[in-house]
């Protein structure tokens, strides 16, 4: 995922733990607990049975 500020004509990456799947966005959105963002360009990711995410901006689960 990318954004772009106005006035930018090249997009910015979403920074780690961030994600947006849509054209246009003048920002990324934190990944929310219980799920994990691995891809910047992808959707949330739930954690799986036996994982567990209590924080925003997590790449992965933690195993129970």
């Amino acid at each position: 995922g990318f954004f772009c500020l106005e006035g930018q004509t090249v997009g910015t990456p979403c920074p780690t733990g961030y994600q947006t799947t849509l054209t246009g966005q003048s920002y990324c959105r934190i990944c929310s607990p219980g799920h994990y963002c691995p891809n910047p360009a992808g959707n949330p990711i739930l954690c799986q049975p036996g994982f567990a995410n209590d924080k925003h901006g997590r790449v992965e689960c933690d195993l129970c």
